[in-house]
């Protein structure tokens, strides 16, 4: 990690955005919950051991070889695939960044003025943007306090942030049945998108469907009536 002094600032970071089509690596930090896309930082944050999707699988009985929106048997309450992905992403999305050398400062004024960006020119809701924020500040939060105790990598990262969705899963499915909604704790991550008063997925896109398309499911999620919207 770059010393404080030497961290890139806001015009790094919005020149390095702007010509390489977005913050760096946000792209690479979706497909790396992944082992089936096995880009480098795949190898980075994992090594041998279990993917996020692998986790998902063997500890909370996700059927990761089905659809985004699976889910436990008995537990349409929990959070799906997708919401869970998009949770980790903004969660390590500044996080990385910093580990990158930018100035963690300058970080969150680039997402929020990213949140703003998707609310006027992409249609995201209210929602969508509080969800993403978030996260965004957890994962900040996160390098801030493993940096106190010296140089921090991306893997400690992914495990810390990935440990916060755990819990929060843990949390969630400990629910008695009367409690079962899909909105999560007031404290921790958000792992749910915004929904409508019916329970459906209400945000303008279906974040992850370049995901889907990588490992086959774009023509499931399109054929879910439920989404039908995106």
């Amino acid at each position: 990690m770059a010393e404080a002094s030497d961290s890139k600032g806001i015009g790094s970071l919005f020149y390095d955005y702007v010509t390489g089509g977005g913050f760096p690596g946000a792209v690479d930090i979706r497909y790396s919950a992944f082992r089936e896309q096995p880009t480098p930082l795949v190898s980075e944050l994992y090594g041998e051991g279990p993917t996020f999707i692998e986790q998902l699988q063997n500890k909370y009985g996700y059927d990761t070889k089905s659809t985004y929106d699976a889910r436990p048997e008995g537990r349409q309450d929990l959070p799906t695939i997708d919401e869970l992905i998009d949770a980790r992403a903004h969660l390590l999305g500044g996080s990385f960044l910093a580990v990158d050398g930018y100035d963690p400062k300058a970080i969150k004024s680039g997402l929020e003025l990213k949140e703003y960006v998707d609310r006027v020119r992409h249609g995201a809701s209210s929602g969508d943007v509080a969800m993403d924020t978030r996260n965004n500040e957890l994962g900040l939060r996160l390098f801030e306090e493993a940096s106190m105790f010296g140089d921090v990598n991306k893997a400690q990262l992914n495990r810390m942030a990935e440990q916060q969705i755990f819990s929060q899963l843990d949390r969630i499915m400990g629910r008695k049945p009367e409690e079962r909604k899909k909105v999560s704790p007031k404290d921790g991550p958000d792992v749910y998108f915004p929904r409508t008063e019916e329970g459906k997925i209400n945000n303008k896109w279906w974040k992850n469907l370049g995901i889907a398309e990588k490992i086959g499911l774009d023509k499931i999620i399109r054929r879910d009536p439920r989404y039908k919207d995106y």
